[in-house]
């Protein structure tokens, strides 16, 4: 299945002052979190907060996991970590209202996704359980995974092939697509790769395009008929990761 990330986007759930909102992404987007690498994600401000509060409540929530039980109606968390097989019934409960039928991969193929390269198998979870999740794997530049295509082990790799990015609706608009995939490119570069490549679906171009990837037409006959497998019109896109 081809990387994609949920359309639809979270709105606010009570008023807030645009002012506030931003500058609490902005501080806790840049903050590293004491004891852990995980992210984590503001959903709204109670409008309770808004005025008496502003920059010293978020430096409090910065300062101390503490604030955000303190605060918990400020802030949603996630976390990324390794997915783990009890992880499956949950990725394909999100795979299945994520994408049209054309495109959804079978247990099996998703269990044996996780088994080839688990240590690039992630989900996101918040409070309520999995609510994203990304398979990637080693690949060569140019290449292109069909639907249902095996992730083979490549001696010459030099590419992080990104094959599935799904979002649970509940959690779309919470910057968990892209945190994800971060998450990942850092991997890659540890591993000294060079690019970054996937197939767009579902009108998720844009989406990719903002995270640095563009749309490569002159791919070889035998990498065009892997992109035709998916049934459903799809962009093979590439970035550097020395940008």
């Amino acid at each position: 299945m081809p990387a994609i990330t949920a359309a639809c986007c979270t709105k606010w759930r009570n008023p807030v002052q645009p002012r506030i909102a931003r500058r609490a992404d902005k501080a806790l987007g840049a903050a590293a979190w004491p004891g852990a690498r995980l992210p984590f994600a503001r959903e709204y401000l109670a409008p309770g907060k808004r005025n008496r509060t502003g920059s010293r409540m978020i430096a409090g929530l910065l300062q101390s996991p503490r604030g955000l039980a303190r605060h918990s109606s400020v802030i949603q968390m996630y976390q990324l970590r390794a997915m783990q097989e009890r992880d499956i019934p949950a990725v394909l409960a999100i795979q299945e209202a994520s994408y049209s039928v054309e495109v959804l991969e079978d247990e099996a193929v998703i269990r044996a996704r996780l088994a080839a390269f688990p240590q690039l198998a992630w989900v996101a979870e918040d409070a309520q359980g999995v609510c994203a999740y990304l398979f990637a794997y080693h690949s060569r530049l140019g290449m292109v995974t069909p639907l249902d295509g095996e992730f083979c082990t490549d001696e010459q790799a030099d590419c992080l092939y990104l094959h599935d990015l799904a979002v649970a609706g509940r959690a779309a608009g919470r910057g968990i697509g892209p945190a994800l995939v971060r998450h990942n490119l850092q991997q890659a570069g540890t591993a000294r790769l060079r690019y970054s490549a996937l197939v767009s679906v579902q009108d998720s171009t844009g989406f990719w395009s903002r995270l640095g990837y563009t749309a490569q037409e002159n791919l070889e006959p035998p990498q065009a008929g892997n992109l035709a497998s998916y049934r459903i019109p799809a962009v093979y896109m590439v970035r550097s990761l020395h940008q």
